[in-house]
């Protein structure tokens, strides 16, 4: 019987410890689909380390696409995702960055420097920044912009879908608001326009589902075609009294919208379903009409109303001390018919009745008003040794004095027959409490077949 031979047994001698070896050496484990390799990678100095952890920082930045910059230059916090933008040529943001700073140097932010970065959640910009182009389109996580007030141009979509944008502060001094600026912001709830903006550009707010309330400058002229399509949650807009123009579509499919009000003195064209798809909104307010007729009404002209729903016809209407546009008007889709601008054609042929249907009664009360103060100053203050009785007191105002009226109240160029007379009826003087109503009056003469009163 033959013995089995036995196996021979090598054992690796283990290498000396050098002295810059410790047990504790860090061990970093490289693990490929098939083997494994062990690198055993001894402590080195701190200066050693800090030269490592800038070195990579510095290939991170390469590796990301940004070109090789010194750390003074640039700052990336690796650990909290923190950069700072210093407008070098071609910059681009590092993937992955949750939070940008502006440099105070910057002046203007580049084309697509943010533009994509998924990740982003808040930017910093330093006062004197000016213009911000096309950067932060497709930020789909960025919530918040503090945005300087030297900023003067934010051009086309600068924060087209920034999905989760609620607020964003544009502030005095801003001077342009370019096309689909913050279209598709679908989370922003707010905007206050500044009142250096004239113009709002098409499609800038499109989209914006969530937007509750807009707030418009006082030096706004413009909105473009389509700037407020489908901001569903749009429940009430106050257009600025310098308003001049509504755009095509402006407020297309805003379904929730129930009041407009605007002030129609500068309003020179609002353009074919301005309103299309705002199937609750009926009425669009006429600011300054409106507040003239709350006043007469307040006198206790009530006729009124019904007076001037006789001459309105379908384009305007009056109730509840409101004169109003019908809204469906701009809402009907135009029936493929160009743009007629229709509201050139209201103005001339329904706007300019109502305005003298509204002076007459104005000048009513004034007159009034001025008879009386005239009669009880001629009962207060009676001459010496005058024995003219109260109702003796009574004079006409004079002829200087009713044309000061008249003129005041730039009436007596509206008609055609020239200047009417006023004339007080004679209130009950036998009761202490009598007083005169604007309806205690002779009409001014002449006016009354013109209005059919």
């Amino acid at each position: 019987m033959h013995a089995t031979p036995r196996r021979k047994i090598i054992r690796a001698k283990r290498p000396p410890m050098s002295k810059t070896s410790t047990p504790h050496s860090s061990v970093a484990a490289v693990i490929s689909n098939k083997t494994a390799a062990i690198v055993v990678t001894p402590p080195t100095s701190a200066e050693d380390s800090n030269k490592r952890e800038r070195s990579w920082r510095q290939n991170s930045l390469e590796s990301l696409g940004a070109p090789a910059t010194s750390t003074k230059d640039r700052e990336y916090d690796v650990q909290h995702k923190e950069y700072v933008f210093m407008g070098k040529e071609k910059e681009k943001v590092p993937e992955g960055v949750v939070m940008v700073q502006i440099d105070s140097s910057v002046r203007e932010v580049s084309f697509d420097a943010f533009s994509g970065r998924d990740k982003l959640k808040k930017v910093i910009m330093n006062e004197g920044l000016l213009r911000i182009n096309r950067s932060f389109a497709n930020c789909v996580s960025l919530e918040e912009v503090i945005m300087p007030s030297t900023v003067l141009t934010i051009d086309e979509t600068a924060f087209s879908n920034c999905y989760q944008l609620k607020e964003v502060e544009l502030n005095e001094g801003l001077m342009k608001l370019g096309d689909w600026t913050f279209g598709g912001c679908s989370s922003l709830e707010r905007v206050d326009i500044p009142s250096t903006l004239k113009r709002v550009g098409g499609y800038t707010f499109s989209g914006c589902v969530s937007l509750k309330e807009v707030s418009f400058g006082a030096g706004l002229e413009s909105i473009g075609f389509s700037a407020f399509a489908g901001c569903r949650l749009l429940r009430q807009v106050v257009f600025n009294d310098g308003l001049k123009e509504i755009g095509n579509d402006a407020f297309w499919n805003c379904s929730n919208l129930t009041k407009v009000i605007m002030n129609e003195k500068n309003i020179q064209r609002i353009h074919c379903n301005a309103f299309q798809g705002c199937s609750l909104l009926r009425k669009i307010i006429l600011q300054s009409l409106s507040s003239r007729l709350s006043t007469i009404v307040k006198a206790g002209n009530t006729q009124v109303e019904g007076k001037l729903n006789s001459i309105l016809g379908f384009y305007l209407g009056c109730k509840d001390e409101q004169i109003y546009l019908n809204a469906q008007a701009y809402a009907s889709g135009g029936a493929g018919q160009p743009d007629l601008n229709l509201w050139k054609q209201i103005k001339e042929n329904y706007l300019g009745r109502i305005d003298d249907m509204l002076s007459f009664y104005e000048r009513k009360e004034a007159t009034i008003i001025f008879e009386l103060a005239w009669w009880k100053n001629k009962i207060d203050n009676p001459e010496e040794d005058s024995s003219t009785t109260r109702e003796e007191c009574k004079t006409d105002i004079p002829g200087p004095a009713k044309d000061t009226i008249w003129q005041y109240l730039s009436c007596a160029s509206s008609f055609d027959d020239g200047e009417p007379e006023t004339h007080a009826v004679e209130p009950d003087w036998d009761n202490d409490d009598a007083t005169v109503s604007s309806q205690a009056t002779i009409p001014l003469e002449g006016l009354e077949d013109h209005f059919h009163i």
